[in-house]
């Protein structure tokens, strides 16, 4: 393996947040004049990851106004002489979050429905397309996006779930695996979801031609990128045996807590480590 791969993580923009017509302005000056300075110690960026909650409430107005946002962005990294691929994954606030419905109901209660979640990744009754509705604003911005004269997408293998998709880049050398599952598929109202999202191996193997071990063993190196933290799935021993299993992934990149951490756990000699990005914008208040 020979040469180098340089990425940006970023996270939580929330285009169309309240507040933020007249206070991004300053944040996007602030960060725009630091991206412009990094690139002169990095060099060039070859991806940008976006972790999620790139709009506030997922509308196709937010979306438009999300192109715009990138574009600036893109623009600093063209004069640094980068090209980097866009790789991004929906989070809670890239749904709209649908009215109240039997359906609904029923996947408030998704972890005491065993039948239901059966059903749910066989797609045999409605629960699956309900979700899938809630980000139809999100896939079209990532059709739109295929044809962008600049910002160049890096998935190329659609999964389970909309946003669910995963790429293997050739850059300077080094062969490197993206692999992006959409955590907020479950939160579809304004409750608090910590401890209670799900992950599923079948969104794993739909991205990973149904081996994810031997496909990221293809791979010089991986990065699991989600929205959530760990800490917001209920079932976290799924997600390190049949996810995140040891030696599989280089990081896992997420962000939706607006705070900025890197934590490296070892058990029996295997590594995880985890990268959480701090929030681009996000104020709530």
């Amino acid at each position: 393996m020979s040469g180098t791969f340089t990425w940006l993580h970023l996270s939580d923009l929330h285009v169309g947040q309240k507040g933020q017509s007249w206070l991004w302005p300053n944040v996007k000056s602030i960060f725009l004049q630091d991206l412009a300075a990094l690139l002169k110690d990095s060099g060039t960026i070859d991806a940008v990851i976006f972790s999620g909650d790139l709009t506030q409430k997922g509308s196709q107005e937010e979306y438009e106004g999300l192109t715009k946002v990138l574009e600036e962005i893109w623009s600093i990294l063209k004069h640094a002489g980068s090209d980097p691929i866009l790789f991004a994954i929906p989070g809670n606030h890239d749904l709209v979050r649908p009215d109240e419905s039997p359906v609904g109901e029923v996947l408030k209660d998704w972890w005491d429905r065993p039948k239901t979640r059966e059903q749910f990744w066989s797609k045999d009754k409605d629960y699956y397309p309900h979700v899938c509705a809630t980000f139809s604003n999100y896939m079209s911005w990532i059709e739109d996006l295929q044809g962008h004269p600049t910002i160049r997408l890096g998935a190329s293998n659609q999964g389970i779930l909309p946003g669910d998709a995963s790429a293997t880049l050739q850059i300077n050398g080094i062969k490197v695996g993206l692999v992006g599952l959409n955590t907020a598929f479950l939160q579809l109202t304004s409750d608090n979801y910590e401890g209670k999202l799900d992950l599923n191996v079948h969104q794993m193997l739909a991205v990973t031609e149904s081996a994810p071990s031997e496909w990221c063993l293809k791979h010089d190196v991986n990065f699991l990128i989600t929205h959530h933290p760990t800490s917001w799935l209920k079932d976290q021993a799924h997600f390190e045996e049949h996810i995140y299993h040891p030696n599989r992934f280089t990081a896992h990149l997420f962000g939706h807590l607006h705070d900025i951490d890197d934590v490296t756990i070892s058990r029996g000699g295997a590594g995880r480590k985890s990268v959480q990005a701090a929030s681009l914008f996000g104020l709530e208040y």
